[in-house]
């Protein structure tokens, strides 16, 4: 009868999980046995799909990730304890939700699909969730971000990323607590990709707001004696420099 799809997809879960446990194994310099070391098996033959911008404008925002996926199944492999044989197969949509769900449909079509290294991007994640779950076809993102993915409940899916939310909110009280501008701009192209982190605001730094702008109110209070006998209500010049540490005061440009 051989193996069964869901049982192949359950054993490239495995394999997926383990890209971050050889990360960290580099770095450890422990010990333990060797591929040579360990019994050889019966090795069936899978496909790893890799969605995202192969080539295009963005195709240097993923290569990278895609490569070192690559690197890890020629690993496996070579080791002949590993019960598979991986082919890591380009599902090049140039990050364009637009051209992934023909992508999506030659990946779920192919018998031997048993999990997607990808997709890349939020926008080509919410067009091809649906069709990667109904087809229980194990789809693992290392850079999709937008938080209405999680809404999604996708079972499965998997992200080895924080959301946007999560990613914002970093940078705001980093911001707040150590750097303390006066004046903070926040720009984004207007993009599914670039504008969600910009919108994140976080409690500490309503906080911080709001004490500075009682900063700035008991600066207006104090003018000087000349502007209190003109009756004027203007703030002081000083004053009128100071603005919240975080006071989003927002920005945008658009992209061609």
């Amino acid at each position: 009868m051989g193996i069964t799809p869901e049982k192949r997809r359950l054993k490239v879960l495995a394999l997926v999980a383990g890209l971050g446990l050889v990360a960290g194994a580099c770095g450890g310099g422990g010990g333990g046995a060797s591929p040579s070391a360990s019994a050889a098996v019966n090795k069936i033959n899978v496909t790893v799909y890799g969605q995202g911008a192969w080539t295009g404008s963005f195709s240097s925002l993923v290569l990278p990730s895609m490569q070192s996926a690559e690197i890890h199944f020629n690993e496996l492999n070579a080791d002949p304890s590993f019960p598979a044989t991986i082919t890591f197969k380009q599902a090049d949509t140039q990050g364009s939700s637009t051209k992934a769900p023909p992508v999506v449909q030659d990946v779920v079509s192919d018998p031997n699909t048993v999990a997607v290294f990808g997709p890349a991007f939020s926008g080509e994640s919410l067009v091809s969730g649906d069709t990667y779950n109904e087809n229980k076809i194990p789809f693992v993102t290392a850079s999709a971000t937008s938080v209405t993915l999680a809404g999604k409940r996708w079972d499965y899916w998997y992200r080895a990323v924080g959301n946007d939310d999560a990613q914002g909110r970093l940078v705001a009280d980093f911001v707040t607590k150590y750097v303390k501008p006066q004046r903070l701009f926040v720009l984004h192209d207007k993009s599914t990709y670039g504008q969600p982190p910009t919108s994140s605001r976080s409690t500490p730094s309503k906080k911080a707001r709001t004490r500075s702008r009682s900063r700035c109110t008991r600066r207006r209070d104090t003018t000087s004696p000349a502007s209190s006998a003109r009756g004027s209500s203007t703030p002081s010049a000083t004053a009128t420099r100071h603005r919240p540490p975080f006071g989003w005061a927002s920005s945008s440009t658009s992209t061609a």
